[in-house]
C-alpha cells in the first residue's frame, strides 16, 4: 500500500500576544487573503480563534469603550468566522488566557496577565493529583461553548472538537489533557516536536517527542497510549542541519516579510526569551535545527516541500500507509509571502504524495 500525506492546513486567529496589532490589518485581511489562495486549489484551512481575545474585544465593545465607536473588532470578528464556514473552511478552539485579567488602556491599546500566559498556570493546575481545576475547566467550557454558540447558527453540524494552546504553552499537561477530555474534545495540536522553547514567558519543551503523525493520549503527550479518546495531531516538525539553512537563506526571496503590511505588534516569545552566553548563541547557530512547518513568515514554497518531502522519507521508514495526517502552522499576522504560499500549493496540488485536506470533505478537526 502507498504513503500519502494527508495535508492539514491550520492558522492561529489572533493579534499579538500583549495586546498588540490592528484586527482589520493583522487578522481579518490575512484570513480572507489565506481563504483565496486556499481555495485556488479547493483545499480548506482551519483557524484556531483565540476566544480569550475575542471576548476582551466583546466586553470593551459592549462597554463603549473604544474611542473610536466605529470599531468594533468583536462584532468584525463575529461576521469573519460565519463566513470562514459558509467558505467551508473551519474554526476551532485556540486560547491565549492573558487576555482573562486584560485591562484596556485606550487607544485599541491593552494590557494583558503575563502571569496567565501559560494556561496550566490557572488554579496551579500543574499539581496532577488535583481535579480539573475549576477555573481550567471554565475556560475550556466557555470557549467550546462560544464558538458553538456563535456557529451552529450557520452550520448546524457545527462542532468545536479541536484545540491549540496559546504559544503551544500546554506542559505540564496533565490536568489540561483531562479537561479537553471532559469537554469532549478529540483532538489536541498543540505539540512540535523536538522543539523546545524555554523562556521566561512561552515555556513548553517536546524533545522528548518524535511522532510523526497522529496518536491517541490520556494523561501524558509523551506515552502513546492505545485506550486514550483524545487524540494528538503534532505539527509537523522537520530537522535543518546547517547546509540546509544556509541553502535556503541564500535562495530566499528578499521579498518576504513576517508581517502583513499595515500590521505592527509585538511577539513576547522573542523578547521574553532566556538569554544566552556568546558561546551558546555561536553554538545555537552552527548546530542543526528542528522547525515547524510554518507557511507564514519568511519561508519560501520550496523549503515547505523539502519539509513535506522529509516526511514522507520518515513515513515510509516507520512504515506508515494510506493517508498519513500532517499539519501545518500558520499565523494571520505573519502572512508576507503569498505567493510562496500559491506556488507550495500549486506543487502540492499536482503532487502524487501530497493530498490537500478538500472543501468537500467533513473537516478532519471535526470527525
Amino acid at each position: 500500500m502507498t504513503t500519502q500525506l494527508k495535508l492539514l492546513l491550520t492558522c492561529d486567529y489572533e493579534v499579538f500576544g500583549d495586546g498588540s496589532g490592528d484586527i482589520n490589518e493583522c487578522v481579518i485581511a490575512p484570513a480572507n487573503r489565506l481563504m483565496d489562495i486556499c481555495e485556488k486549489y479547493n483545499a480548506r484551512i482551519t483557524f484556531f480563534v483565540d476566544v480569550c481575545e475575542y471576548w476582551a474585544f466583546k466586553d470593551v465593545e459592549e462597554k463603549g469603550g473604544f474611542e473610536d465607536k466605529n470599531y468594533k473588532p468583536a462584532t468584525i470578528i463575529e461576521n469573519q468566522l460565519k463566513k470562514i464556514i459558509q467558505r467551508r473552511h473551519d474554526v476551532q478552539l485556540h486560547l491565549h488566557p492573558q487576555w482573562i485579567n486584560y485591562e484596556y488602556i485606550g487607544e485599541k491599546k491593552f494590557k494583558v496577565d503575563l502571569t496567565r500566559w501559560r494556561l496550566p498556570n490557572l488554579n496551579g493546575a500543574n499539581v496532577e493529583d488535583k481535579p480539573v481545576t475549576e477555573e481550567l475547566n471554565k475556560i475550556l467550557k466557555k470557549g467550546k461553548e462560544t464558538l458553538e454558540y456563535l456557529l451552529k447558527s450557520i452550520d448546524s453540524s457545527y462542532e468545536c472538537k479541536s484545540f491549540r494552546a496559546g504559544a503551544l504553552c500546554i506542559q505540564p499537561e496533565y490536568l489540561v489533557l483531562k479537561g479537553l477530555i471532559k469537554n469532549g474534545f478529540k483532538y489536541d495540536t498543540s505539540v512540535a516536536p523536538k522543539l523546545f522553547h524555554l523562556g521566561n514567558v512561552t515555556n513548553f519543551d517536546f524533545r522528548n517527542i518524535e511522532n510523526l503523525s497522529e496518536y491517541p493520549v490520556s494523561t501524558s503527550l509523551d506515552i502513546k497510549d492505545l485506550s486514550g479518546v483524545l487524540i494528538e495531531r503534532p505539527i509537523l516538525t522537520v530537522k535543518f542541519n546547517l547546509f540546509d539553512r544556509v541553502k535556503f537563506a541564500l535562495f530566499r526571496s528578499s521579498a518576504l516579510k513576517d508581517k502583513p503590511c499595515g500590521c505592527e505588534g509585538t511577539v513576547i516569545a522573542s523578547v521574553q526569551a532566556i538569554s544566552q552566553s556568546r558561546i551558546n548563541k555561536i553554538w545555537s547557530k552552527l548546530k542543526s535545527h528542528y522547525k515547524m512547518l510554518d507557511i507564514t513568515g519568511i519561508i519560501s514554497a520550496e523549503e515547505m516541500m523539502f519539509m513535506l518531502s522529509k516526511a514522507l522519507k520518515k513515513a515510509k521508514i516507520l512504515r506508515l500507509t494510506g493517508e498519513v495526517p500532517i499539519v501545518a502552522i500558520s499565523h494571520c499576522k505573519n502572512l508576507g509571502n503569498e505567493a510562496e504560499i500559491d506556488k507550495f500549493l500549486r506543487i502540492a496540488d499536482s503532487s502524487s504524495f501530497i493530498k490537500l485536506e478538500s472543501l468537500n470533505e467533513k473537516s478532519a478537526w471535526r470527525e
